[in-house]
């Protein structure tokens, strides 16, 4: 048998995985160390050593720790009652586990002694029946697949799973043991797994919000020699709507005066003809609209391309709904497999999720609106240039008022030196309603070390923002001298 690798746990983990596996009487037995008595019960059972890692539990555990010669069964032992060692002639000589000896206990509590606690293996194995991939080929996206698998135990002894665990999308129903007459029981995890009885597990793959190949897994831990089953789910998803170019209502920069339109078309891979609605339980804000037009409709009102054109604008907010944008949700009339009915029996129907963005920028902006002069040294000598945009036709810029523009200091101490140090230049962006601000300084000072901040404020005069305050930061570092 090849060794296997004993996975590092919390002391009470560990104690309740090994009266699982029956190789102690008690938590206490953990916590002073002691070994369960060979005898009878310990037939058939291959030892395994959990020995030394040391008080990190992260530290990896040694790779050659000697099996108690104390507690495991001697080779003529286990060849006299039909154990592992009986097939070799040979014990398993080197095993890795943990060291309880090196740690601490929560609370203080007394550490467990060095003596090796031994944790039994079964000589038996998880076989799955036939194949251990479900294919269900090509599906249609919210459909959920159902599979049965079985599994048996070949070997002398039963076996215990310990636990299950599905990557996202499968899901696992239930177990149940079949036994030789035919009975069904309900299987729990910790439960024994006897040699003539069938493990049939109930397993389900669900495909909303999926689209294209799939693969997910049921893995099935337990102490049988080969550690785990792993169970496998594969198709391909076909979504029930395909958007073009995406799901995206994108209007991109505008300002917060303007009114900009976009457009999406969306088809069906599978239903060649459907209705779209607007969902009126989900409110869009005043400043968006969506229509929804059919593209050679049917006498129900039905297409196989329907085209969804939103409007925004005028008065959108700068800060529009973060990064994602705003939720616009269209119903259709195509039923959903994997959604339990309405209270009046009828089914219930996929959804679209779409999205609106746009970057809305305020009728007087800075960009970029943040100046970073980074890392400075003594001596040296910098500029950052940045636009102030007026998004505003009927206002006219002073660019004389701009000009005057201040550099404000975060601390009271600092604003002298800001005042005579940095120098501030304002120039007009030929043929667009915008103008280039520079801040530049010359020989930063040896007595200036540290961070510095602010923030530049320009009189702008608009009735929305009088002032545009673009703040600043950077750092000086002394200059290093070599030896």
């Amino acid at each position: 048998m090849q060794n296997s690798k004993t996975r590092l746990r919390p002391l009470a983990s560990l104690a309740a995985t090994a009266l699982l596996f029956g190789g102690l009487h008690s938590c206490s037995d953990v916590l002073e160390g002691s070994a369960p008595e060979t005898g009878p019960s310990a037939s058939g059972a291959v030892s395994q050593t959990v020995a030394a890692a040391g008080a990190d539990q992260r530290t990896p555990a040694p790779k050659s720790a000697e099996v108690d010669e104390t507690s495991a069964p001697s080779k003529s032992a286990a060849s006299e009652k039909g154990g592992a060692g009986a097939r070799d002639g040979k014990r398993p000589a080197k095993l890795e586990g943990i060291d309880l000896s090196e740690i601490t206990l929560p609370g203080g509590a007394k550490k467990a002694s060095a003596q090796p606690v031994v944790v039994p293996t079964v000589d038996a194995t998880l076989v799955i029946d036939g194949e251990d991939t479900a294919r269900f080929g090509t599906v249609v996206e919210g459909d959920e697949e159902e599979h049965i698998f079985e599994l048996h135990v070949d070997g002398a002894e039963p076996i215990t799973i310990f636990e299950d665990k599905s990557t996202c999308g499968c899901t696992m129903g239930r177990m149940e043991l079949i036994a030789a007459d035919g009975s069904v029981s309900e299987y729990k995890v910790g439960e024994k797994i006897p040699v003539d009885t069938t493990l049939r597990v109930h397993g389900k793959l669900k495909t909303e919000g999926k689209k294209g190949p799939n693969h997910h897994t049921i893995t099935l831990r337990h102490n049988g020699s080969n550690r785990a089953s792993m169970l496998h789910f594969e198709a391909e998803v076909t979504p029930i709507f395909d958007v073009k170019p995406n799901a995206y209502l994108n209007f991109r920069e505008m300002f917060v005066n303007e009114t900009r339109t976009a457009e999406l078309t969306v088809t069906s891979p599978v239903a060649k003809m459907f209705k779209l609605s607007l969902d009126e339980g989900f409110a869009l804000p005043k400043f968006l609209s969506v229509e929804l037009v059919p593209v050679e409709p049917d006498a129900d009102g039905r297409a196989g391309t329907w085209k969804v054109i939103g409007t925004m604008g005028p008065d959108t907010p700068e800060n529009l709904g973060g990064q994602q944008g705003l939720t616009v949700i269209l119903n259709s009339d195509q039923p959903h497999p994997g959604l339990d009915p309405l209270p009046d029996g009828s089914p219930r129907m996929r959804t679209l999720t779409l999205f609106a963005a746009a970057r809305v920028k305020a009728l007087v902006h800075a960009r970029p609106s943040y100046i970073s002069f980074g890392a400075v040294s003594v001596g040296n000598s910098a500029q950052r240039v940045f636009r102030i945009e007026f998004g505003d036709d009927s206002f006219t810029p002073d660019i004389e008022r701009m000009r005057a523009a201040k550099v404000m200091a975060r601390s009271p101490e600092q604003q002298e030196f800001y005042d005579d140090f940095f120098d501030v230049s304002v120039a007009a962006v030929e043929g667009e309603r915008a103008f280039e601000v520079t801040m530049a300084y010359e020989n930063w000072p040896a007595d200036r070390v540290g961070p510095f901040n602010g923030d530049l404020v320009v009189d702008v005069g608009h009735p929305t923002k009088p002032h545009l305050r673009v703040p600043f930061s950077g750092v000086c570092r002394p200059t290093t001298v070599q030896h």
